[in-house]
């Protein structure tokens, strides 16, 4: 699934719901998120998501994994297609 994901640095607003928010590509709220970070991604699970953006923290956490990383991302309806793993 082709994604825009924003975030982490959202604008006040946004940062509310979560540090980053996950949009498919193209949907027609992403032209709400003016200023804020974003990366287009493609992705099949949260699972990737999450590994590609803390991969580094991952690495260096012996006992920690994606899941635990998880709680900051905002999955939008526009998204559901994405699986858990």
């Amino acid at each position: 699934m082709k994604l825009t994901i924003f975030g982490p640095n959202l604008s006040p607003k946004h940062q509310a719901t979560g540090d980053f928010h996950v949009h498919a590509l193209g949907c027609r709220d992403c032209r709400n998120y003016k200023g804020d970070e974003v990366e287009n991604f493609e992705a099949t699970t949260i699972r990737e998501i999450v590994e590609d953006i803390y991969s580094d923290h991952i690495a260096e956490s012996e006992n920690q994994d994606w899941e635990e990383y998880n709680v900051g991302f905002h999955i939008f309806p526009c998204a559901k297609g994405l699986k858990g793993e």
